[in-house]
């Protein structure tokens, strides 16, 4: 395969392919050989070994690995073995470098999810050493801000909705009739934590 091509599969730069091969050709003295030889209108060609060495400097051993394996996997041995151009190689190479990169972009991508997730819930995790009282009204601003465009009325409203859902519990009701606020009545009640969940559910 050429610098080319390896590019092409991997779904990387030509000029990043030829900087792998430049540090691979200190491990090969075959890839040196084949740099030295080639030219713009005869482009290096390079074997599976060559390619895997080329590949792991550039993506790291583990990934040089992966593409091995896929390579000899796609490489029927009946091809191998016979007189098949190197136009047939060159396509099964192809095909396992953009099975190996697609595979690399999948991983890549749940570790961005991964990543992203870890990140989310470290935003809505309260400040060390705050109550549970004190944890609501931080959840319940940002589901205000978030959610309502600052409303902290209405966020308080569907608290009140979801809490009546769940625990079968008139927030708003009770705060009436005793003449205080919808928090102190969880407070009381004992359903600081439950609100401050549902609170949370509303942020995601």
């Amino acid at each position: 395969m050429t610098t080319r091509q390896i590019a092409e599969a991997v779904g990387k730069t030509e000029r990043a392919v030829r900087n792998w091969t430049r540090k691979a050709a200190e491990n090969f003295s075959s890839v040196a050989e084949k740099m030295t030889a080639s030219s713009p209108m005869r482009p290096a060609d390079y074997n599976l070994d060559e390619v895997t060495e080329i590949i792991k400097q550039g993506m790291g051993a583990n990934a040089a690995a992966v593409y091995r394996q896929n390579a000899e996997q796609s490489v029927r041995p009946e091809v191998a073995r016979s007189s098949s151009t190197n136009d047939d190689i060159d396509r099964e190479f192809k095909a396992a470098i953009a099975g190996l990169y697609k595979m690399l972009q999948s991983h890549e991508n749940r570790i961005q999810s991964i990543e992203r997730d870890h990140e989310h819930r470290k935003a809505l995790a309260p400040p060390p050493g705050m109550s549970t009282r004190q944890e609501l009204v931080l959840a319940m601003r940002k589901v205000a801000h978030r959610k309502y465009n600052g409303d902290h009325a209405s966020a308080w409203a569907e608290l009140s909705r979801q809490m009546y859902y769940r625990c079968s519990i008139n927030l708003k009701v009770r705060a009436n009739n005793d003449g205080v606020r919808r928090i102190d009545i969880l407070e009381r009640d004992g359903l600081l934590e439950t609100a401050t969940s549902i609170a949370l559910e509303m942020l995601t």
